[in-house]
């Protein structure tokens, strides 16, 4: 079974079960038609066969499609030419839309010299039953791009007509002098209105060419499953296996097939000679819209190889209701604007499933595409009067206001575009790149995978496999997880060597858990410059604390971190650390389970400027990509996994009820600055070097603007708790869990000016922080349990029956299962 890690980005567990059983039963029981069976069952409609197996109940509006036939003793639009013109005129529609806030307009779907369109007026000739004729002038409105065609460039129109009343001309012509004799008029269809609107009907962009049979059954029945109930197919030239799949279809209700071949085609570029094809497509979308303006409520309009899917949804209906609730709009009729990422057929394959299954197949996906960039839209019939093949060019004029539009975010729903490279190969294999983290399980690495999740990327997480905090659920379905145990070398992680052979090429290595010069080493043995584009190593600001002294008491730039050179430097080092009273009571972390002696905390920074090392020196000698390092300070936010935030805020507020336990200061650094960063800003800067990923190659120091000392750092904690006096005590020993380094604050001039780090206020940090631990008391039970242990052993053990009951009435919880597990461990 498919399963979220593998199937192409975050598809609802739910939708993904229906979709695979969907396909492989439907695959199943039209793999029982030979292929002889399924050419001659499904020749046009023709001896088709008796099957049991009924898929779908006729449409309902079968009908009204005929009766739109019988119009005016008209058959179905065909594509023709005025004489002796460039124009080419293909359908004529009737459309009292109240949108357009006037008058009824006839709107034509024509293909015409631009020059002559663009460059003189035009003539509508309407002429009535009653043998009255008007000459209007026809607004032109561009609905495509064109292209060349014996020496002129014909471009795709939408021409509107203006009547002056309600009643409905017969037929229409074209003329660019109103005196004329029109030598072609076409009848005017007047658009179905049945009584209830469908929700989703589906217009395909144009239909050529060969489409395998069982590529047309997954799209139809795939686009059935997500809500659509008619899709409406613009032949032009499609092969007969092809076509007469689609009217096996057509029989049931569930498409309708339309003649769309033009006299103007030509192969005008030769390594790309879909593109005659592709150049009448949006005369396509547009007679698709006016013929169902009244029919549905919405339309998608894409290619045969495209799948519009949501991501958090099992339907269309779904989606458009969260964006509506997320990003409510006054806009009575907007369109959902969908990115486009490629799958390229040509490309790895997943072999558990069979050939004929391309979608599920097919799931090496290339990065979402820039914003614009062959975006596919969803849109109301009732706003657009000009379409593109991928956005609305004109909305109707009372809907043509702010809002038109909205860019569905990839996380939510995005465009899979399923085809062969059309790029070079070396191109889509770039396009192909993923991003790899060492980490991305834990504090840091969480915030960072979870926004790049949010923007669509596709992850590859090396880890032991931890997870913390609620991770399991927002990071681990989303990502592949290659177990590997770093203190030993990663060649002996099998399932990462064999990763590492089959990726052509990886977009980034993010290193989150590197802490040594071993570790950098072994990354750069097997992710080089031949195989990766840019390495992100996060570093941290303890490495200035083993750097040569400074001249001044100056926030530490990023130019020292320089070692020392010789004895003399070493020794004013050490003499600075024995005068330093954090040197020899170092930061408690709680969940390290041991406090950090000054020796340890040294040794850290050494090991973490020792990893930047190895990087640089490997890129100096031109085997490592480009690269960053983001140093930073003490990190705070939401899943710290040290429980150092956690500690604070539930002590602060307990201060009052337990006043037996204050919240200690000790009085050598409580008036002391530090510098803290955030970690949503540290996954901010992530994401975005991600997405330019230049030659940096140095480091940047992250943090907040503010420097505060414990002292304030604690007292803005305890005004957002809303307690009204935390009970505090200055001593000259005690626990404190902030700052962590003896020098000083971090200056983040560089961030700010080459990063454009904008880091939140102190005030917002504390804000959203608290929140987060607040709810996790009540929606983390196994996380909260696990912290509360280590604070009664480490803090409260003489009060932690107190403790406890009091915990467990201030957040409404029961904690009985705590005192068992106290009581048997302590």
């Amino acid at each position: 079974m498919c399963s979220l890690a593998t199937f192409h980005s975050t598809i609802n567990s739910s939708f993904i079960l229906k979709l695979v059983s969907s396909l492989i039963g439907l695959l199943v029981c039209f793999l029982l038609y030979s292929n002889l069976q399924l050419r001659n069952d499904f020749q046009y409609g023709e001896n088709s066969h008796n099957s049991d197996i009924e898929i779908f109940s006729v449409d309902e509006d079968v009908k009204l499609e005929q009766q739109e036939r019988d119009q005016f003793n008209d058959t179905a639009p065909v594509w023709r030419k005025i004489n002796n013109e460039h124009l080419y005129i293909y359908s004529a529609y009737y459309d009292d839309r109240n949108s357009l806030g006037s008058w009824p307009q006839i709107q034509i779907i024509v293909v015409g010299q631009k020059s002559t369109m663009e460059g003189s007026t035009q003539f509508c000739r309407l002429q009535y039953d009653s043998g009255k004729l008007d000459i209007v002038d026809a607004l032109v409105n561009p609905a495509g791009i064109g292209i060349g065609h014996d020496g002129v460039w014909l471009r795709e129109y939408v021409l509107t007509c203006q009547l002056k009343h309600f009643e409905i001309p017969r037929t229409v012509g074209i003329t660019r002098n109103k005196a004329d004799v029109v030598d072609l008029k076409i009848n005017i269809i007047k658009p179905n209105k049945p009584k209830v609107k469908k929700d989703f009907g589906l217009c395909i962009i144009c239909a050529f060419w060969n489409i395998e049979p069982l590529r047309i059954i997954q799209y139809v029945e795939l686009y059935r499953l997500l809500g659509v109930s008619k899709i409406f197919v613009y032949n032009n030239n499609l092969y007969k296996d092809s076509l007469a799949t689609f009217k096996k279809y057509e029989k049931i209700g569930l498409v309708n097939v339309r003649d769309f071949k033009t006299g103007y085609f030509v192969h005008q570029d030769p390594d790309r000679p879909e593109s005659g094809y592709k150049s009448q497509a949006s005369g396509a979308v547009n007679d698709c819209i006016l013929r169902n303006m009244h029919v549905f409520k919405k339309l998608i309009i894409v290619d045969l190889d495209e799948i519009i899917l949501p991501h958090q949804h099992d339907n269309f209906k779904d989606l458009i209701n969260y964006m509506d609730d997320q990003f409510p709009t006054s806009h009575p009729g907007r369109s959902y604007v969908f990115r486009n990422a490629y799958f390229f057929t040509d490309f790895q394959q997943n072999e558990e499933f069979p050939p004929e299954l391309t979608v599920l197949r097919t799931q090496t996906r290339a990065k979402v595409s820039n914003k614009g960039y062959s975006v596919k839209s969803i849109i109301d019939p009732q706003s657009c009067e000009a379409m593109h093949n991928h956005i609305c060019w004109k909305y109707t004029k009372l809907h043509d206001i702010s809002g038109r539009s909205v860019e569905v975010p990839p996380n939510i729903g995005l465009m899979h575009h399923y085809k062969k490279c059309h790029f070079t190969i070396s191109k889509c294999g770039k396009m192909l790149a993923l991003p790899v983290t060492f980490g991305g399980n834990g504090f840091i690495g969480t915030a960072c995978i979870s926004k790049l999740i949010d923007s669509d990327h596709k992850i590859v997480i090396v880890s032991r496999g931890n997870w913390y905090f609620d991770s399991d659920n927002i990071i681990k379905p989303n990502v592949r997880q290659i177990k590997c145990n770093r203190r030993e070398e990663l060649s002996r992680c099998e399932e990462l060597m064999k990763f590492i052979d089959e990726t052509e090429k990886i977009d980034a290595v993010l290193d989150f858990s590197g802490i040594s010069d071993f570790h950098s080493a072994q990354v750069l043995k097997h992710f080089n410059r031949t195989n990766v584009e840019f390495h992100l190593h996060i570093s941290t600001d303890s490495l200035y604390d083993i750097s040569k002294l400074k001249e001044s008491d100056r926030y530490s730039k990023e130019s020292d971190s320089i070692r020392p050179k010789n004895e003399k430097e070493k020794q004013k080092i050490a003499a600075f650390n024995d005068a330093d009273w954090m040197y020899k009571n170092p930061v408690y972390l709680p969940d390290f389970k041991v406090e950090l002696t000054g020796d340890d905390l040294d040794s850290y920074g050494d090991l973490k400027l020792a990893a930047e090392e190895v990087i640089v020196k490997s890129f100096d000698e031109g085997n490592a990509p480009n690269y960053i390092f983001l140093r930073l300070p003490a990190v705070v936010g939401s899943r710290d996994t040290t429980y150092r935030w956690w500690l604070y805020q539930l002590w602060i507020r307990m201060s009052q009820h337990i006043p037996e336990n204050p919240v200690p200061l000790p009085k050598a650094i409580k008036d002391r600055p530090m510098s803290v960063v955030y970690v949503e800003d540290v996954a901010t800067v992530v994401e975005n070097v991600l997405a330019n990923p230049r030659a940096y190659n140095k480091p940047y120091n992250l943090a907040i603007e503010e420097t505060p000392t414990l002292t304030e750092f604690l007292k803005e904690i305890e005004a957002n708790l809303g307690v009204r006096k935390a009970n505090y005590k200055v001593v000259e020993e005690g626990i404190y869990a902030y700052p962590d380094v003896r020098r000083g604050p971090v200056d983040i001039s560089r961030a700010k000016e080459e990063l454009q780090f904008k880091p939140t206020s102190l005030k917002e940090v504390v804000r959203r922080t608290i929140k987060y631990y607040e709810d996790a008391m009540s929606k983390l039970p196994k996380t909260r349990d696990e912290f509360l242990k280590i604070l009664i052993k480490e803090v409260f053990n003489n009060q932690k029956e107190k403790f406890i009951d009091k915990v467990g009435a201030l957040y409404n919880i029961n904690l009985d299962q705590l005192k068992v597990n106290v009581k048997e461990e302590l």
